[in-house]
């Protein structure tokens, strides 16, 4: 392990076992690495309100040294202690985003803080706002376009996967893009925006 300086994981169904629970086997492989030197981190799709909150529950807060969270928009230095934000999606991109997939009559999300925002109350919105101890709040979706975010994401029922992805495929961008992360939910981002963005910065940042 002489020549491994820094280790990352994702959560769920890597970080986590199937009851989505941190085993005390893993607490100590963790530790141990802090104890090599080795430098440990999370690379997730989740917001970083939420990861930061797991990782103070999970009790391994002093063995995280990075978070890549947003699928690489937010990044957190915990050698320097800063948060960064890259590649966010502007304003009128998540407009474009919401007026354009409007006639599907899906359900867009935000994170902000320690909130999720959507449009209506459903299982999966409720799901991931518990999933990362935000609270979640039904407001207009005007809210969404009032700021540049680093994502946004929709609930789908998954026997209308199939009808969304092909309405993306026919309504592509060339400044964010698409995707299926769950099998009930599908995410905007930056078409700049990747986890190995954000792990290269924190390597440049950290030698």
């Amino acid at each position: 392990m002489k020549n491994i300086r820094l280790v990352l994981c994702d959560i769920d169904g890597t970080l986590l076992n199937s009851q989505k629970q941190l085993t005390e086997r893993t607490r100590k492989a963790i530790f141990n690495l802090k104890k090599r030197g080795v430098l440990f981190g999370i690379a997730s799709g989740r917001p970083y309100a939420g990861v930061s909150k797991k990782v103070r529950d999970w009790e391994i807060e002093e063995a995280v040294d990075v978070l890549v969270t947003m699928n690489g928009a937010q990044l957190y230095d915990g050698v320097h202690h800063q948060l960064y934000s890259y590649f966010m999606l502007k304003k009128e991109w998540i407009k474009e985003i919401i007026d354009t997939f409007a006639p599907l009559d899906l359900n867009p999300c935000v994170y902000e803080g320690d909130v999720l925002f959507c449009q209506r109350w459903e299982a999966p919105c409720a799901r991931s706002a518990e999933n990362n101890g935000l609270k979640l709040v039904v407001t207009d979706p005007a809210r969404y376009w009032s700021q540049d975010r680093e994502k946004i994401l929709y609930t789908v029922d998954p026997q209308r996967m199939r009808e969304v992805e092909e309405f993306y495929e026919a309504h592509q961008s060339k400044e964010y893009r698409g995707f299926k992360s769950q099998p009930d939910l599908f995410e905007f981002v930056d078409v700049r925006v990747s986890k190995s963005y954000g792990i290269e910065r924190f390597c440049e940042l950290n030698g």
